[in-house]
C-alpha cells in the first residue's frame, strides 16, 4: 500500500538522508509483496507444511535420553554383545573343552584270503585342555561379559550427547526467534511514533517509508528465526523419535569451572574409557588363547575292537585306551598370535588417544566457559546502558531532537548486543554440554 506514492512521486527525497533510501523501500516492499503473493500459489502440497511441536511439561533428560537410545544406531550392537558373552562363557565352562571325535573302522579278508578274518574297531577321541587353556577362556569370557555390561552405559553416554546437542539447538533456535521478534515489535512501536507526527505535519512521508523498509526487513529475519526452529525441531525428531517437546528449556545446570588440573581430568570410569578398556583386554586375552587354540590339542581315546578269525576261532573282543600329546607346532602359531598381539596394541592405541581427545575437549571447554561468562557480564553492562539510549532517543525524536535516522542507528546497536547476548548464551550452553560431555556424565 506504500507502492504507490513511490511511483507517482518520484522526485520524494527523504529527509536527511539519499536516495539510497528509496531504493531500499521498493526493494524491501516489492519483496514482502512477493512473498505474500508466491506463498499462497507456490503449488506445494499441504503434506510439506511444517507446524511447530505440540509441547509436553512431562518430557525431561531421563525420557528424552531413553527414547534416542531406542532410535540409535548403535542399539543393534546390544544383543551381539551379549550373545558373544554368552557364547564365550559356555565355551569356557566344563572340566572338558567339548571336542570329540568318533571313530569307526572294519577288516574283512573276503577279498583277499577269505578265511572268515574281521576285525572291527569303534571309539572316541576326547579333547582336553592344554596347561593353562581353561584359565585363559575364563579370562576372555569375563573381558566379553564386561564389554556387555559396560555397553548399555556407553550407549546411554552417547544418546546423552546427542540428546544434548538437539536441546542446544532447540534453546538457540528458540531465543533467536524471541529476540527477532522483539526486535520486530520494537520497530512497530518506531513507526507508531513517525505516524503520529507524520499526521501532525511535523515528517515527511518518506520517514514513515523508511522505517516501515527497515522493518519489513526484519520481519525476514523473523522468517529465518522461523525456519531455523522448523530445522531444529526436525533433529529433535530424528534423534528422539517424539512428535512433542518439552514445554520449558531443558537446561543443565551452570558450572564452576576452576583451573584445577585434578578437575580437569577424566575418570577412568568414563563409559568411552570403560568399553575401549574392555576391547584392549579382549584383543589381549584373545591373543593369549590363540597361542593355545592355534595348535592341535591333546586327546584321550577311548575304544573296543572285535576280532574274528574264523569260523572255528571264538570272538575277541578287546578295549583300548590311548592318549596323544601334539608335539612342536610354536613357530608355526607365533605369526597368528603376533598379529593378535598387533590388533590389542592398535586397541589400546585408540584408547589412549580416546583419553586425550576428552582431556583436551574438557580443558576446552572449561577455558572457553571462563571467557563467555565474562563476555556475557560486559555484554549484560552493554545491553543496560542500550537500553536507556534507545530509551532516551526515542524521547529525543518524539520532541524533534533527533532525526530518525539516529533512533533507527541506535535501536540497531541494541539489536546487535542482543543478539551477540543471544550466542553467547548459546555458546554457554553448548560449552556446558561438552564439558560434562566430556567428563562422562550421563543424563
Amino acid at each position: 500500500m506504500f507502492i504507490s506514492p513511490i511511483i507517482q512521486s518520484p522526485k520524494i527525497i527523504p529527509f536527511g538522508s539519499s536516495l539510497v533510501w528509496i531504493e531500499r523501500s521498493v526493494f524491501a516492499l516489492f519483496l514482502l509483496f512477493f512473498l505474500f503473493i508466491a506463498g499462497p500459489s507456490s503449488g506445494q502440497p499441504t503434506e510439506h507444511s511444517h507446524s511447530s511441536l505440540i509441547r509436553n511439561n512431562s518430557l525431561n533428560f531421563d525420557l528424552l535420553v531413553s527414547a534416542a537410545v531406542e532410535r540409535s544406531s548403535e542399539r543393534l550392537l546390544r544383543a551381539s554383545r551379549q550373545n558373544q558373552a554368552g557364547a564365550y562363557e559356555a565355551a569356557s565352562n566344563g572340566l572338558l573343552p567339548g571336542q570329540y571325535t568318533l571313530q569307526a573302522s572294519t577288516f574283512d579278508d573276503g577279498i583277499t584270503g577269505n578265511q572268515n578274518i574281521r576285525e572291527t574297531e569303534i571309539g572316541v577321541q576326547i579333547g582336553l585342555w592344554r596347561m593353562g587353556e581353561r584359565q585363559a577362556a575364563e579370562s576372555l569370557s569375563t573381558s566379553y561379559g564386561k564389554r556387555a555390561a559396560v555397553f548399555d552405559d556407553y550407549l546411554r553416554w552417547i544418546s546423552s550427547g546427542r540428546v544434548r546437542q538437539v536441546l542446544a539447538t532447540l534453546n538457540k533456535a528458540d531465543n533467536a526467534l524471541a529476540r527477532e521478534r522483539e526486535i520486530a515489535e520494537s520497530l512497530q512501536e518506531i513507526i507508531s511514533v513517525v505516524e503520529m507526527q507524520l499526521a501532525e505535519g511535523e515528517i515527511a512521508e518518506s520517514e514513515l517509508l523508511r522505517v516501515q523498509a527497515e522493518s519489513l526487513e526484519q520481519q525476514l529475519r523473523v522468517i529465518d528465526a522461523e525456519a531455523e526452529v522448523v530445522d531444529a525441531e526436525r533433529n529433535y525428531q530424528i534423534v528422539t523419535g517424539f512428535s512433542v517437546r518439552p514445554l520449558t528449556k531443558l537446561l543443565e545446570p551452570s558450572l564452576h569451572v576452576t583451573s584445577d588440573i585434578a578437575d580437569l581430568e577424566v575418570a577412568v570410569s568414563h563409559p568411552l574409557l570403560q568399553m575401549l578398556m574392555q576391547e584392549v583386554e579382549i584383543a589381549k586375552r584373545g591373543a593369549k588363547q590363540l597361542s593355545f587354540t592355534a595348535r592341535s590339542r591333546s586327546t584321550l581315546s577311548i575304544g573296543a575292537r572285535r576280532e574274528q578269525a574264523g569260523v572255528m576261532t571264538p570272538n575277541s573282543d578287546t578295549l583300548s585306551v590311548g592318549f596323544s600329546v601334539p608335539i612342536g607346532g610354536r613357530r608355526q602359531v607365533r605369526p597368528q598370535v603376533e598379529n593378535a598381539l598387533g590388533d590389542a596394541a592398535n586397541a589400546e592405541v585408540a584408547m589412549h588417544r580416546a583419553q586425550r581427545g576428552l582431556e583436551q575437549s574438557l580443558h576446552e571447554a572449561a577455558h572457553q566457559l571462563v571467557v563467555v561468562s565474562e563476555a556475557m557480564e560486559i555484554n549484560a553492562n552493554q545491553r543496560s546502558v542500550a537500553e536507556r539510549r534507545v530509551a532516551m532517543t526515542i524521547s529525543a525524536f518524539e520532541e524533534a531532537e533527533v532525526s530518525l535516522e539516529e533512533l533507527l542507528r541506535v535501536r540497531r546497536g541494541l539489536a546487535t548486543i542482543g543478539r551477540e547476548a543471544d550466542a553467547l548464551e548459546a555458546e554457554k550452553i553448548k560449552l556446558i554440554s561438552e564439558y560434562l560431555q566430556a567428563q562422562g556424565v550421563v543424563l
